[in-house]
């Protein structure tokens, strides 16, 4: 598998590389099993930020980032309509997907999904248009006229954008999930926390220090958005438009939290290039064929 990862790096790095590369990608192994034949479908791709869940597959809250990183790596059965074509059964099949973090970059992005659409139950609703008209009939309207209206409901105590209409329909309804989501400050270990599979092989200890924060006041349909940044020497600091202020370790974890910046301990920025594969995250072998000689 590690020669594998290589090359589909050595792929993208014909295409793509930069400071940005260098710093902030990583590497996601992507696996599907056949549920009929056994047959495992293995992809590498590389990745910028991981957009982590913060509630599991039956809506239950997910306390720490450790908890979010396993439920982003657990297996998803693909069944029914989301049935996999198999390429040695050559049919559509059963089968089991799962996503998991094969090399960490040097600065990992971490978005908690804090925003969800979830369908409202179905229901009948009426509204008075102008002069007192119903929408359900009468000399403002008719029963089959759907008129959309744009506006906001109070949804589990938060105001949110939706749109309604006043038929029975299952209507989106946005929500925020405003719990707290604890992570450490310092020497957050990937390995530990179970987020790594055994398979794969880290040049560098993934052990991180947080060093930035982005912070979301409000609810899906407003809100406002602050920084908070380490500083050697000066501590942590919030920057709330053009209000800078020290803050205590304490306050930089909260249910606030929303983009979380965290930077490798030991690493040294490495530059990614075709010509010199000793500084990719891989350990590589010098008689794999595609590096050539």
């Amino acid at each position: 598998l590690e020669r594998l990862a290589a090359e589909c790096w050595n792929l993208y790095l014909q295409r793509d590389k930069s400071i940005i590369v260098d710093l902030f990608q990583g590497q996601l192994r992507s696996q599907i099993c056949c549920c009929s034949c056994g047959f495992v479908s293995t992809k590498f791709d590389s990745f910028m930020y991981l957009s982590l869940p913060v509630v599991d597959q039956t809506g239950a809250q997910l306390g720490s980032l450790g908890e979010c990183l396993r439920e982003f790596a657990k297996e998803e059965n693909l069944r029914g309509n989301d049935r996999w074509f198999c390429p040695e059964c050559k049919m559509h099949v059963d089968a089991v997907k799962q996503l998991s973090l094969w090399k960490a970059p040097l600065v990992l992005l971490v978005h908690l999904k804090r925003f969800r659409v979830d369908m409202s139950p179905a229901r009948t609703s009426s509204y008075s248009g102008a002069g007192g008209s119903s929408a359900t009939g009468g000399a403002g309207g008719s029963a089959n006229s759907l008129t959309t209206w744009y506006g906001q409901a109070l949804y589990n105590g938060l105001w949110c954008s939706t749109s309604l209409t006043p038929a029975e329909v299952q209507t989106p309804v946005s929500k925020k999930l405003s719990h707290q989501v604890h992570f450490d400050l310092r020497n957050l270990d990937l390995a530990a926390l179970g987020a790594l599979p055994a398979a794969s092989a880290q040049k560098v200890p993934p052990v991180y220090d947080l060093y930035a924060i982005v912070d979301h006041f409000g609810s899906c349909g407003f809100g406002h958005y602050t920084a908070t940044v380490w500083h050697d020497g000066a501590g942590w600091h919030r920057f709330n438009d053009e209000v800078v202020s020290p803050v205590s370790p304490e306050e930089v974890v909260s249910e606030k939290a929303y983009l979380l910046f965290f930077r490798q301990k030991e690493a040294l920025v490495r530059t990614q290039t075709q010509s010199f594969p000793d500084a990719w995250p891989h350990l590589i072998e010098r008689e794999w064929s595609f590096l050539g000689r």
